[in-house]
């Protein structure tokens, strides 16, 4: 505020401490103590830089014994491996240090370039 400005302030009536003459008056100074301004709007997109392409995927690592309704044999894939646009339909386990995924029967996934797994879902049984 500029020096000498006046502030007009009008009291709701029930707000304050209680007190009537804590109120801030019509017509009197007014001290800003704190301000807090929040700002929101969209942020670009963050580049993503694709993930380097295989030179060879030599297919599943091994299988597993799951169960999904009657016990079954998967393929089980290395989830750091593989390559950009690989699709893969279900079942299926995706397997990594940090996570696995399993792919039921009737879902299908598809590797993107930055090397994330796009899951279609299927119908549910």
């Amino acid at each position: 505020m500029k020096p000498g400005a006046r502030l007009i302030v009008e009291s709701s009536g029930g707000g304050g401490y209680g007190d009537p003459q804590h109120r801030l008056q019509p017509l009197r100074e007014a001290i800003i103590v704190n301000a807090r301004l929040a700002v929101v709007a969209p942020l670009p997109d963050l580049p993503t830089p694709p993930r380097a392409a295989q030179t060879q995927h030599s297919g599943p690592k091994g299988e597993r014994r799951i169960w999904l309704g009657s016990w079954l044999k998967v393929p089980v894939y290395d989830f750091d491996t593989l390559p950009p646009d690989m699709q893969i339909e279900g079942p299926a386990i995706f397997e990594s240090a940090t996570t696995t995924v399993l792919l039921r029967q009737a879902e299908t996934v598809r590797v993107t370039p930055q090397g994330w797994l796009d899951v279609q879902l299927g119908a549910s049984a």
